[in-house]
Formats: C-alpha cells, structure tokens, sequence
C-alpha cells in the first residue's frame, strides 16, 4: 500500500498525507472522553498508529534526498536522536496535561505538534526542490 501510494504522490505529500492522518487520529482520540466509544478508540489509535507510520518510513528515504551527499549521515542521525527525544519527552508532558489540566489536552496539544511538523516538513521540501 504504501509503495503505491508513493509511486502516485511521490515520498514529500505521501508523508504529509501520514502527518494528516495522524493528526486526524489524535484530535479523535481527544473525543473520546466527550464520546466514549470503543469504536472511537479504535478508529483513533488505527489512524495515529498508520500516519505515524507512513510519515516515518518516508521520511528517512525524503532526508536522504533532500540532504547533501557528505551529511546524509549527520542528518540521519539528527533525525533519529530528535525522534528518541520527543518520543520521551511527549509521554512525560501529556501526562502532566493530562493531569492538570484536561484528558483532551494531550491530544489536542499533541495534533497541534503534528500540524507545526507538516508546516516545517512541507516548507523544507519545497525548499529543496522535492
């Protein structure tokens, strides 16, 4: 599925295609508690979990491009230890939203995340020519 996708979009808005439904899912997942659902629990968790993964398998193969040939490996790297981080970081900040303040806020702040890394994404593309 996702070699066709990329064949028909190419690798740039078939990532941003993963970043849109990912953000999609999170903003479900924030209806939950207005909604209680468990079909909303699933359709949520299936979108998030497929974007996220779409986004990712692009986006290794879209840096390789889009970086010079001598710091692909820089920017791989980079790539990877600011994926680790936010992948600690995240965890640790929703659940202080979702403690202090509201159990929407997680995912309506982590949808808002999403959105910024589509901006920065698409606007990084563009500028090298992808």
């Amino acid at each position: 599925m996702l070699g066709r996708l990329i064949k028909r979009f190419g690798e740039p808005r078939t990532a941003l295609l993963g970043l849109t439904v990912a953000a999609l899912g999170l903003l479900t997942m924030a209806a939950i508690p207005l909604m209680p659902s468990g079909a909303l629990v699933v359709a949520s968790v299936i979108a998030f979990a497929g974007g996220e993964g779409i986004f990712t398998a692009c986006l290794g193969s879209t840096i390789s491009k889009v970086a010079e040939p001598g710091k692909q490996g820089t920017v791989q790297g980079g790539s990877q230890g600011l994926q680790s981080l936010m992948q600690m970081a995240g965890p640790l900040l929703g659940s202080v939203l979702y403690a202090r303040i509201h159990p929407t806020v997680p995912f309506i702040v982590g949808a808002g995340f999403v959105l910024c890394a589509m901006r920065i994404f698409a606007t990084q593309t563009r500028s090298a020519g992808r």
